[in-house]
């Protein structure tokens, strides 16, 4: 076993500082043991059936675990974490169905972790236990359900993410942004554009983000509105993403949103104009060498412009001399309108 999850070791660990033993040494045995008893661990873990409780001393020692005092549904738990943490290699299909009787029968916290688990394994075949999950009661459910999709990246999840955009809790809205991110195609991004308005600023940064790495032009009108967004952290991700989707609309925002107040907002749109290259920017990029990260406005520079200097001086000398044909030449490469 590479690892084992935290969340077992904290369970652990609690109960150690109690038995006030030598936490090192302690550790180190429970993660050998872990390691040598994982395949025992998912013959176990059919939570539908009453007398099976990884908290039960008497499967602990099985284990080679000694009795902790934890309860029965975060021991349960912590054995899928500690699944989804191994690399299981040709060994998953030995894990699968106990995974997904786990994410269907299961505790709510054992169902976040068996459908984080059928994620980390990208495992189409778990596609329609998560759809399902995807209704779960539990918030915690839907939202690790939506980041298992979107790790498995199979477009037949697309409606259940796009649905779960306008889900009641912030948590599942975010992960269903970023899912739909992963999956991508042409009907994530509508939605994806109508997210950049939801109330909550982390569900409108992952949309913001999402519709970045999709890179559809549709989307370049709603992200240069979203440059005027109230939140600073929406601003810097939506500048990083129309650099990333190197637009050309977002040019004249991008150069406003160097007069913004926050230093990391100035610096993605610098870095995005560097991305995009157009040479309307070079003026206003020189106005603000002095004022931010030197480096910073000389890297988008030499993207823009293909020239290498250092100082401030030059590179104003350089464009004094060379703007006017270098502008022209710029937009004899454009396509017309």
């Amino acid at each position: 076993m590479t690892r084992v999850i935290i969340v077992f070791l904290i369970i652990i660990i609690s109960s150690l500082v109690a038995m006030n033993l030598d936490l090192k040494a302690r550790l180190a045995q429970v993660w050998a043991l872990l390691a040598a008893n994982l395949k025992r661990l998912t013959e176990v873990m059919d939570f539908s059936r009453e007398d099976v409780n990884l908290a039960d001393p008497a499967i602990l020692r099985e284990l080679g675990i000694d009795s902790l005092p934890v309860n029965k549904e975060e021991t349960e738990a912590a054995a899928v974490e500690a699944v989804v943490e191994e690399d299981a290699g040709p060994a998953y299909p030995v894990y699968m169905e106990p995974l997904v009787k786990a994410l269907v029968d299961g505790e709510k916290e054992v169902r976040a972790a068996a459908a984080k688990a059928l994620g980390r394994e990208r495992d189409p075949v778990a596609m329609e236990a998560l759809l399902v999950s995807m209704r779960d009661k539990e918030e915690r459910v839907r939202a690790a359900s939506a980041m298992a999709l979107g790790e498995i990246r199979d477009s037949r999840a697309t409606h259940a993410l796009v649905r779960a955009l306008n889900d009641d809790e912030m948590d599942v809205r975010e992960s269903a942004a970023w899912a739909l991110g992963q999956i991508q195609g042409p009907d994530v991004v509508v939605p994806l554009m109508n997210s950049l308005l939801d109330d909550n600023l982390l569900v409108r940064v992952k949309s913001a983000e999402a519709l970045g790495e999709i890179g559809d032009p549709r989307s370049a009108d709603a992200l240069v509105a979203a440059m005027k967004d109230e939140s600073l952290l929406v601003r810097v991700k939506v500048a990083e993403s129309l650099g990333v989707m190197k637009e050309r609309k977002a040019v004249e925002p991008l150069i406003e949103a160097l007069k913004d107040k926050n230093r990391y907002v100035v610096e993605n749109a610098i870095w995005a104009l560097g991305q995009i290259r157009d040479p309307a920017a070079v003026s206003p990029l020189l106005k603000v060498m002095q004022d931010v990260d030197t480096g910073l406005v000389t890297a988008a520079l030499r993207k823009i412009t293909g020239q290498v200097f250092v100082e401030r001086t030059a590179w104003r000398e350089w464009w004094a001399k060379n703007s006017e044909a270098f502008i022209a030449a710029y937009k004899s490469t454009q396509p017309a309108g």
